[in-house]
């Protein structure tokens, strides 16, 4: 019997850079629901992104728990 992953929630407290770069390439083709929750940075979530491309998401959902500081900004993730 062939069985899917349809949710998939990930919550961590510590930095997840690795898990973030890789996840996209690991996922199954199709996810109903997705949720991450963890300390990232911005140049992670897009590689994330790019790595993902071909997974359908209905419903993607990612909080980054720690606002990461660079150059004296908060970086703004609002436009993804």
């Amino acid at each position: 019997m062939n069985k899917n992953i349809n949710y998939l929630n990930i919550e961590l407290n510590i930095s997840s850079s690795t898990l973030l770069k890789n996840l996209g390439q690991v996922l199954p083709y199709k996810l109903e629901h997705l949720c991450l929750i963890f300390l990232f940075n911005i140049n992670d979530l897009i590689i994330f992104l790019k790595n993902s491309q071909n997974t359908f998401i209905k419903k993607l959902l990612i909080k980054n728990i720690l606002n990461i500081i660079q150059n004296g900004k908060s970086e703004n993730i609002s436009y993804y």
